[in-house]
């Protein structure tokens, strides 16, 4: 059983192995006073998130929870069922891991390979990119399978639908056609190398050089994260003479001409976006218009550009 000493440095925390049922979190968060309503008896959630989970793993300080983190084999698909941490417990261990990451990690396992599907109606950007940085994708409903396509598209804007161990269909499309690397990039630089007349190789790794890039995911991801002040763009490049390194990813070893280079996207700033949707929302305010539109923030403007990105790319491969 793992456990962690928090950075108060008296709290230790352990992570039993055993799988819990919703209705044996009930009784665990009524013993520390919080009332723990099973999923399948919520009439305050998605319709899809209805669902009896296979089970929870959760998180213990001494004999009373204080977290948990669910699950749903669905048979074609996993589901994730909420994540939850006790608000006194959201410090930190030693070694920078947070509860609910362990937690996730233990549900990663029990997923294995399979495709997975989760449905968020709230994600900072920090807590957006620890998702991204365990594998998952923002997906859309034509990611996942077709049964699940009415429920899914009955999901408010509020929601981001995340996906795993699923290649978005666009961008699977386009790195099958193409054959080619993705650039990811902002304005700034993309103007300094087109005004140069070339993209140089850089210094990325001590004994490796060049022009890198990879599959459309990973280039959407390098130009979103550079763009709360510069628009992001993705161009690929077509050049004989590039050498996959790890995964999706690689590098030229040498400087690319900007002949050589096609703009796919371009998207605006988070600080552009943020004014129009900030404005959008004092708008309907004003007229009292309601449901009043979501609160702009950073997950919702990755959402927004990786969906005109992954327009602009199935246009682009037509």
């Amino acid at each position: 059983m793992k456990s962690m000493k928090l950075k108060d440095g008296k709290t230790i925390i352990t992570f039993p192995d055993k799988i819990y049922s919703d209705d044996e979190l009930v009784e665990l968060w009524a013993a520390v006073g919080w009332t723990h309503v099973p999923r399948r008896e919520r009439d305050t959630i998605a319709e899809i998130s209805q669902i009896e989970p296979d089970g929870y793993y959760i998180a213990m300080d001494g004999e009373y929870i204080v977290a948990h983190c669910g699950w749903v084999d669905r048979g074609d698909i996993f589901q994730t069922c909420g994540t939850k941490v006790s608000k006194g417990y959201k410090f930190r261990s030693y070694k920078g891991e947070g509860i609910s990451n362990v937690l996730r990690q233990k549900r990663l396992k029990v997923i294995g390979s399979s495709p997975a599907m989760a449905f968020m109606n709230y994600s900072s950007e920090g807590w957006l990119n620890s998702w991204i940085k365990e594998g998952w994708e923002l997906g859309s409903v034509e990611d996942l399978p077709q049964q699940y396509h009415k429920l899914v598209s009955q999901l408010s804007d509020v929601y981001q639908i995340l996906i795993l161990n699923i290649k978005s269909k666009a961008m699977k499309k386009a790195w099958e056609i193409l054959k080619t690397p993705f650039r990811g990039t902002t304005k700034n630089w993309y103007d300094k190398a087109i005004a140069e007349g070339k993209f140089p190789a850089r210094q990325v790794e001590k004994k490796r050089k060049g022009v890198w890039g990879g599959s459309p995911k990973t280039a959407f991801g390098y130009s979103i994260s550079g763009s709360r002040n510069n628009p992001p763009i993705v161009h690929f490049i077509s050049h004989e003479g590039f050498e996959q390194y790890a995964g999706d990813s690689g590098y030229y070893p040498f400087d690319i001409p900007i002949e050589n280079s096609r703009e796919v996207w371009r998207g605006i700033t988070y600080t552009e976006w943020e004014a129009q949707k900030t404005k959008e929302y004092h708008d309907a305010m004003d007229k009292d218009k309601l449901p009043l539109p979501p609160i702009p923030n950073w997950a919702r403007y990755r959402n927004a550009m990786e969906k005109l990105f992954k327009q602009a790319l199935e246009q682009w491969v037509e």
